[in-house]
Formats: C-alpha cells, sequence, structure tokens
C-alpha cells in the first residue's frame, strides 16, 4: 500500500473510531505527542489537547453523551507535501447527525493533518478540525 494509501486509510480510522464511539482506536490514530485542536465560527478555539491521552479523553468525553449517531464523513484527500517520514494533507469533513429517521447535515469544515511515521506506521501528529458552522 502506498504513503498516501494508508494515510488516506489513517483519516477513515480517525472517523470509524468517532462513529462507532470505539475511542480506544484512537489511540492508533495519533502519534504519542499528537496535539488536535477545533475551530468552529464565532466561538474561541477548542483546545489544542497534547498529549495522544488528553486528545482521547477529550474525546470520549464531548461525545460519549450524544444520543445521536454521527458520521463523519472524509473526502477531497489533497496531500500538500508528502516525504517518507513525514507530511500533510487536508481534507473536507462533512458531519451528519443520524435521529428520528432522519439524516442532517449539522456542519461541513477542514481537516488539516500533519502526519509521521512512529513505530513504523503512519500516525496524525497534528489535526486542527476547521468548521464551517458551529453545531451542538
Amino acid at each position: 500500500m502506498s504513503s498516501r494509501e494508508e494515510i488516506t486509510e489513517l483519516l477513515s480510522d480517525y472517523a470509524w473510531a468517532m462513529d462507532a464511539a470505539e475511542f480506544g482506536r484512537l489511540n492508533d490514530v495519533f502519534t504519542s505527542d499528537a496535539s488536535f485542536s477545533i475551530e468552529i465560527p464565532g466561538m474561541d478555539t477548542v483546545g489544542p489537547f497534547s498529549p495522544r491521552k488528553e486528545i482521547v479523553d477529550f474525546v470520549t468525553g464531548s461525545v460519549s453523551g450524544m444520543e445521536d449517531q454521527r458520521r463523519h464523513v472524509a473526502t477531497n484527500f489533497r496531500f500538500v507535501n508528502l516525504g517518507e517520514d513525514a507530511g500533510e494533507v487536508t481534507s473536507t469533513l462533512t458531519l451528519i447527525s443520524v435521529a428520528d429517521g432522519k439524516a442532517t447535515i449539522v456542519s461541513t469544515g477542514v481537516y488539516e493533518v500533519t502526519v509521521a511515521k512512529e513505530d513504523g506506521a503512519w500516525r496524525m501528529s497534528s489535526m486542527v478540525i476547521k468548521l464551517d458552522l458551529p453545531f451542538g
């Protein structure tokens, strides 16, 4: 598998962990010293959270009480640069909520991700989520 395919799969693994509420999987997505933040229009930036344990704790606490089913759809992968051991990729996010028999887009945005090899595998060393809309 090429580095581009592995990194695309990495973002899919992040989305799957979020959608399936399998937050322990985030330990395989982020580097041990990763940082994570969310920029929401009209609001203060959430984070940054670092290292990985703090990211996993934040995500788990933030979404574990939600009653709807969220779907994080990552598309339009754009590799800004990619070397042998590090790179940058952006991707479009569409965040969908499924509840009461209907699907609703709750926000869209961009993932800005820096990746690095850790223990021979691609991991996210930085993730900034830039949302287009606030959501609840």
